[in-house]
């Protein structure tokens, strides 16, 4: 019947399909009239003004589309200046004796720090005193072929005592929604910028307010004052109030249903039992249900620039140094709260951070999470299975780079191609904050999750060992080549270039050459018998003493969660997956103390800081070796990281206020606008 109601399958959506004139008395036919013109402008107008009148609304205004103005101002070829376009060369003044480092090589000479701008900023940051401000000319990207645009990032983030409470759910999604409302404030009267040859972005988040400019020189000037003074005008949200309701139900909706593919939810999981501050979809939900306008459009200034605050910035491009110092300058001050707040006496502010790096739980004993699969009716058993390796060292990244790339290849090998299990199966290295591990995935309907794990051990204790005690020397040297080579691959767009320099800013940690000290250890440490010898100590350590291993379960269909299987049961499984030995062992002894979990939050996320002794991993940042290399002579030729681990190791570098999958922006408060500044 017309009201019947359906579910759509694996989303949960309730709809029903009606007839539209059901709904709509003679609409297609009068629609139909309109589109053709039959009756006339005014006629039209009327009309339409007397049906909203009918319904109890009225409008002063035209209802009837209008077209644009036109836009005025674009750029012409003649008006656009390559003055500053290149950077300058590594390889000039180069001599036989002397060599360019692979980092300066690949991405140019490092921004330096710009005096001026402390001078000159003093004022306007009077509250932190200790600006920074990075410039560096011009582009290596696509050499000789330079682009003329310009990249300009200002980062204006909260200075906060080291033991700060964790972010809440409702400050998360608060910041969420007025980040979504504020972009909306902005978007439309913003529009012209783009095709006049202007960029720009503006994002609001816990960690901060980060307002960028960019794109030709012609239009820069515009730019920067356009936005600012939208910024200055709507940053309280004006006119939001009336697409508030609207506003939050796309998040509720966004919250509440699961339209990507369980595995992606189960590593939302992990993630969000090891990072502090991140959180729940329930948890954010159940906090939405409840958030009022007046504090959401507070929300900038109640959580971010009421407190202390320091500024950095990086501009890079065709620019000159002075422009740069002028235009953060014109940012700062329309930031008012930067020199209005003030950070105390000397003593007061030594006390104060930035919090660049965010916290991951330092797991020392076995968790196991165990739950329904949240789409509903999807047959599909999903596992994750992930090793704790630690704080992320120069040797780590390289070891734990060359073992991911290998562990790929073989789990996808036995997982998917000989055993059928799923077809989702991925492994590698894993990277959270400042932290790595080793990771697989499957996703499949042949198993249930319990024997997946069991087939995950395989490939931990035997397969992957036997592939690493077969790998010929020649197989070896490619592996090592191919990781070098891409580590040595020059970006081929300028915002490839300014997010390396970017991320290592916002860290505040010296990471520039990162690429040359690993380069360095690979060429004179890494051998066969290290990789066997590193992957041993991440999956079977000496000792009585268990892993850091966190695994999650999925288990999908309509009936219940199955209870954990026996010891008994457990050990049947991993032994008919050929886990033997010490491996057998060690599974064992991690059976007893695993923690048991049925749904990943912030409360049982405090249940495995506590089992892990209630610490967290140190937030140092380390891009050099801390073992004696021979790095004086770095080679420009063949060794380093793939694209993939390569564009890895630079994200990791910028500070991560939640660790989750790009389909989990909305859930977990990370929302901005942004207008592309590179056209290249």
């Amino acid at each position: 019947g017309p009201d019947e109601t359906k579910v759509l399958k694996h989303y949960g959506v309730i709809y029903a399909v009606r007839d539209l004139d059901d709904v709509f008395p003679d609409a297609s036919s009068r629609w139909s009239s309109w589109a053709k013109t039959e009756v006339g402008v005014s006629t039209l107008e009327d009309e339409i003004k007397q049906r909203l009148h009918d319904v109890t609304f009225s409008s002063g205004a035209t209802v009837l589309p209008k077209a644009p103005d036109p836009i005025r101002g674009l750029p012409q070829e003649s008006d656009i200046s390559v003055k500053l376009a290149a950077a300058k060369d590594p390889a000039a003044g180069v001599t036989e004796d002397t060599e360019a480092s692979a980092s300066d090589v690949k991405f140019g000479f490092p921004p330096e720090c710009v005096a001026e701008a402390k001078k000159v900023l003093g004022d306007a940051v009077v509250g932190t005193g200790r600006p920074d401000v990075w410039y560096r000319q011009g582009w290596r990207s696509n050499a000789p072929k330079f682009s003329p645009r310009i990249s300009i990032s200002v980062l204006i983030r909260p200075l906060q005592p080291e033991d700060l409470p964790e972010k809440t759910p409702a400050d998360s999604i608060r910041m969420s929604v007025y980040s979504r409302l504020l972009g909306e404030e902005i978007d439309t009267p913003l529009a012209d910028l783009g095709p006049k040859g202007g960029g720009w972005g503006l994002a609001t988040s816990l960690n901060g307010l980060s307002i960028s400019f960019g794109g030709l020189p012609n239009a820069l000037d515009e730019t920067v004052a356009k936005v600012l003074e939208q910024y200055h005008t709507k940053a309280t949200l004006p006119t939001a109030s009336k697409r508030f309701a609207r506003v939050v139900q796309d998040f509720r909706e966004a919250l509440s249903s699961y339209s990507g593919m369980p595995i992606s939810y189960a590593i939302a999981d992990r993630n969000l039992l090891l990072t502090k501050g991140d959180h729940s979809r329930d948890d954010l939900l159940q906090e939405l249900n409840k958030l009022p306008f007046e504090s959401t459009a507070q929300a900038l200034q109640d959580l971010i620039l009421s407190k202390p605050l320091h500024l950095a910035a990086l501009a890079m491009g065709n620019i000159e140094e002075k422009e740069v110092v002028r235009i953060v300058e014109a940012t700062a001050r329309n930031v008012p709260q930067l020199s209005s707040n003030s950070a105390g006496t000397s003593e007061q502010q030594d006390q104060l951070h930035v919090e660049r790096i965010t916290p991951i739980v330092k797991l020392s004993k076995p968790v196991e999470l165990r739950k329904h699969n949240p789409r509903p009716g999807d047959p599909n058993d999903a596992v994750v299975v992930s090793i704790v390796a630690g704080v992320a060292t120069v040797e780590k990244r390289v070891v734990l780079g060359l073992l991911g790339q290998m562990m790929q290849r073989v789990a996808f090998g036995e997982l998917r191609t000989r055993m059928q299990l799923g077809y989702v199966v991925n492994a590698g290295e894993v990277q959270l904050s400042n932290v790595l591990g080793i990771s697989c995935v499957v996703q499949g309907t042949k198993m249930k999750a319990d024997d997946l794990e069991a087939a995950v051990q395989r490939v931990y204790f035997k397969v992957f060992p036997d592939y690493l005690d077969n790998l010929s020397d020649e197989d070896f040297a490619d592996r090592k080549r191919a990781f070098a080579d891409a580590l040595l691959e020059k970006p081929f767009v300028t915002s490839t270039e300014f997010g390396h320099f970017w991320s290592t800013v916002q860290i505040g940690a010296d990471c520039f050459h990162l690429e040359d000290e690993m380069l360095s250890y690979l060429r004179s440490s890494v051998t066969k018998e290290l990789l066997k010898e590193e992957w041993k100590k991440l999956v079977l350590p000496d000792g009585e003493g268990v892993r850091g291993k966190l695994v999650i379960k999925y288990f999908g269909g309509d009936g219940q969660v199955p209870e954990r299987p026996s010891l008994e049961r457990s050990v049947k499984a991993w032994k008919e997956q050929d886990v033997t030995g010490e491996g057998l062992k060690l599974l064992e002894r991690e059976y007893e103390e695993t923690l048991v979990l049925d749904v990943a939050n912030a409360a049982t996320r405090a249940k495995v800081l506590e089992k892990s002794g209630g610490n967290y991993f140190p937030s140092d940042l380390i891009c050099k070796l801390t073992t004696k290399q021979a790095s004086s002579s770095i080679q420009t030729g063949s060794l380093g990281l793939s694209p993939s681990h390569q564009q890895k190791h630079q994200r990791a570098l910028v500070p991560m206020v939640a660790q989750v999958l790009q389909n989990e922006a909305l859930a977990h408060g990370q929302n901005q606008q942004h207008h592309s500044m590179d056209i290249n």
